[in-house]
This record gives structure tokens, C-alpha cells and sequence, in this order.
């Protein structure tokens, strides 16, 4: 199992990723990305570090899982929900977020506070990248799962063993 650290790392990479390629993309067409490519994002030691190279390090170091475990999921469930006229609302999204953080014992603004202090995740990214993605998930098999009484069963044994019959308790 992957450390938080490792978690943590992995999504500020994901982010600068995605910012950068987006960043990237958007001044391509307004013909200001030879000059926005040179913009200075960092100086270590008197040695600038371009945005261009930013970008050119992050999509080599991440670029490949970014693109499978992210954005191409991402996209797949997005295109699945547009297919069938599904949609999930803000309004779902900010539901689910007040669900969990009740479920878990925390108000909305502890909970998603306390997302953002250990796995470095504000609460719009949270809605967008894993909350988002969850509900549209629901949506889109919620009329294709039937479980079976067997599966009920086994689920049920699972979570709550087997029921026993006692006639007294001393």
C-alpha cells in the first residue's frame, strides 16, 4: 500500500500536470505561447526555471500515469454519462460531500478542511476529481446492478457474521 506522502505527491504532480498542459493548450490558440513558454515560474540559485520546462519535466516524470489513471477515466465517464443523458449537478456533488462528512462524524468545513490539511486536496478539486466521478459512476450502472439474494446474503454475512439465537445471557 502506497505511503499518504506518496498520495500527496502524486496529485500536486497531477495538478501542476494538468495546469500546465491546460495553461499550455489555451495560450497555443491566442499565439501567446512562445512568450508565456519563457515565463520564469521558479529561480533556484540565480537559474530560472521556465514554464516551458516545468511542463517538459512534469509530463516526462508524470505524464503517462497522469494521462491513464486520470484524465482518460475521467473522460470515458464523462463521454458514458453525455450518452445517456445523464448529468450530476452541483448540487449532488455538495450532497454526497455533506453525506460523507456526516458519515464520518465532521462538519462540511471540518471535513473538507481536514482534506485539504492531509492530503493536500481542496475542496473544489475534491468535488471535481473523486466526488464527481463517484456519482457519475452510481448513475451510470445504478439500473444495471440487481444483486442477487445470494450476493445479499454473502454481503450481509460479511458485514455482520453469522445471527445466532441465544435464549439467555448471564
Amino acid at each position: 500500500m502506497a505511503s499518504p506522502n506518496w498520495y500527496r505527491n502524486f496529485a500536486s504532480a497531477c495538478g501542476i500536470a494538468l495546469a500546465t498542459l491546460f495553461f499550455s493548450v489555451s495560450c497555443c490558440d491566442s499565439g501567446a505561447f512562445a512568450q508565456e513558454s519563457n515565463s520564469v515560474v521558479a529561480v533556484v540559485n540565480a537559474d530560472p526555471i521556465t514554464r516551458q520546462m516545468l511542463s517538459t519535466a512534469t509530463l516526462e516524470r508524470y505524464g503517462e500515469t497522469v494521462l491513464d489513471n486520470v484524465i482518460i477515466n475521467r473522460q470515458l465517464i464523462f463521454q458514458a454519462c453525455q450518452e445517456r443523458g445523464l448529468e450530476v449537478t452541483e448540487a449532488e456533488v455538495t450532497q454526497e460531500i455533506s453525506r460523507l462528512a456526516t458519515k464520518f462524524g465532521f462538519s462540511v468545513q471540518d471535513y473538507l478542511g481536514l482534506l485539504q490539511e492531509k492530503r493536500d486536496i481542496d475542496p473544489g478539486q475534491y468535488g471535481r476529481e473523486i466526488v464527481w466521478p463517484i456519482l457519475a459512476l452510481r448513475k451510470l450502472v445504478a439500473d444495471q446492478v440487481e444483486p442477487t439474494e445470494q450476493e445479499f446474503n454473502e454481503a450481509y454475512l460479511s458485514e455482520y457474521g453469522e445471527a445466532v439465537k441465544c435464549r439467555m445471557i448471564m
